[in-house]
């Protein structure tokens, strides 16, 4: 047989990300088809361009807009027959430092993108993989959805959030042969730590998180998408409802 995951397809939302565009490189890699929805069409098809392994295609995708959402998982069906897994990577952080202050405006924000938009995907995803008998999903939560984030209260609960989704989701779609898990990553390099590291006085946030982390380092996008990939995998067939912190000890003290 062909090693996993050979002909497959799969669709990755946030695909423009250091993580969806990690997780694509893995799965194109060993010979998945992949689509890439990101709402900058433009920087997932340069990302989809610098992959050469593989057939990955991109567009792109609000995952706020339903409309939007189920023309990218008919996209990603059209390009094996069927949708083997997905990873729902799209989010943002917000305001990070006004707290329960925010305004009205950013939390709506906020919550729309990082929950509204992965349970939009995960309903559209769900109903794709069960015409096809089966698949795997993935959601992308954070540190910040097990434990407190201080400042940051409209990520923290949209992620919280979202940990409940994967386990709500997971027991309703079991039957289908469709299993449901999440990621939860720590601090992790890239575009969207470096924007809030860029907004706080002093040391670097990568130095200060690295020191609270048990294994001595921030995450690195590979790190999470390797996770994605083995719960993506029939490696994992008996994970699901499973909620996997990529944290290098973080939340274990």
């Amino acid at each position: 047989m062909p090693p996993w995951p050979q002909g497959r397809g799969f669709l990755i939302t946030g695909g423009a990300g250091d993580i969806g565009r990690a997780t694509a490189t893995l799965l194109a890699g060993r010979g998945g088809h992949v689509m890439l929805a990101d709402r900058d069409a433009e920087a997932a098809r340069a990302v989809a361009d610098r992959i050469e392994a593989g057939a990955v295609d991109a567009m792109g995708c609000d995952v706020t807009v339903a409309a939007e959402v189920q023309a990218a998982v008919d996209a990603a069906v059209e390009m094996t027959g069927r949708l083997d897994g997905a990873f729902n990577a799209a989010g943002i952080i917000g305001p990070a430092f006004p707290g329960i202050g925010m305004a009205e405006a950013d939390w709506t924000r906020v919550l729309a993108v990082n929950l509204t938009g992965a349970w939009l995907a995960l309903r559209a995803e769900a109903a794709a993989m069960r015409a096809g008998g089966g698949g795997a999903i993935v959601n992308a939560a954070s540190v910040a959805g097990l434990i407190g984030a201080k400042l940051s209260v409209a990520y923290g609960a949209a992620k919280h959030g979202v940990v409940g989704l994967t386990r709500c989701a997971a027991l309703e779609v079991a039957g289908d042969g469709i299993r449901v898990n999440c990621v939860c990553p720590n601090w992790t390099e890239g575009a969207m730590t470096a924007a809030v590291s860029a907004a706080v006085p002093g040391r670097g946030l990568d130095t200060r998180m690295a020191e609270r982390t048990p294994l001595g380092r921030i995450g690195q996008p590979h790190d999470t998408a390797s996770a994605v990939v083995w719960l993506l995998s029939p490696e994992s067939s008996y994970l699901t409802g499973a909620v996997i912190p990529v944290d290098g000890g973080f939340t274990a003290q």
